[in-house]
């Protein structure tokens, strides 16, 4: 065994992962459940607070603003979610999971795209959330997958994609 250690090497370390104590797939950290849950808890109070002009308008028309009020509150809303759902087609994040820090892939490493980001895990998985009885069980046990060594949610299978914590930068 020869004990000689180049001094002009470049710098090494024993650290195998980047992220320490983080579940891995392949070279990709995957994001943790209270990430995801924080980003989409951003998301969903970016949607409550479109809907503030119109309840101010709404409020200084002692109620009587409904008219008024309710395109209001539509439009600010559907502009976001419009914009929330380009955001995933282009980038695979929505604004909550970009301040987190955290992105949708596909499995395969690939990016997300319209219909595997928004079809997909959006569009489909409401339209199943929205069948009486059906779907309060499905919102149940998406949520629940979650728990899994490989934190996929049900939408995540469906849609085969991933959470993963974005690469700076990315």
């Amino acid at each position: 065994m020869n004990d000689f250690q180049n001094p002009y090497a470049a710098p090494t370390t024993h650290i195998a992962r980047p992220y320490a104590g983080a579940a891995f797939e392949d070279e990709f950290a995957l994001a943790r459940p209270g990430t995801r849950w924080w980003a989409r808890l951003i998301d969903n109070f970016l949607l409550l607070g479109a809907c503030i002009p119109a309840f101010v308008v709404w409020v200084a028309l002692e109620g009587d603003g409904i008219l008024i009020g309710l395109p209001l509150a539509v439009l600010p809303m559907l502009v976001l979610t419009v914009y929330q759902w380009v955001l995933i087609a282009r980038q695979g994040q929505t604004l909550g999971k970009k301040w987190s820090g955290i992105k949708i892939i596909k499995t395969n490493g690939a990016p997300v795209t319209f219909l595997d980001g928004v079809i997909l895990r959006e569009w489909v998985v409401g339209a199943i959330g929205a069948l009486p009885w059906i779907g309060g069980l499905f919102g149940l046990l998406d949520v629940m997958f979650i728990f899994n060594n490989d934190r996929r949610c049900l939408h995540d299978r469906i849609a085969s994609t991933r959470v993963i914590i974005a690469p700076f930068g990315g």
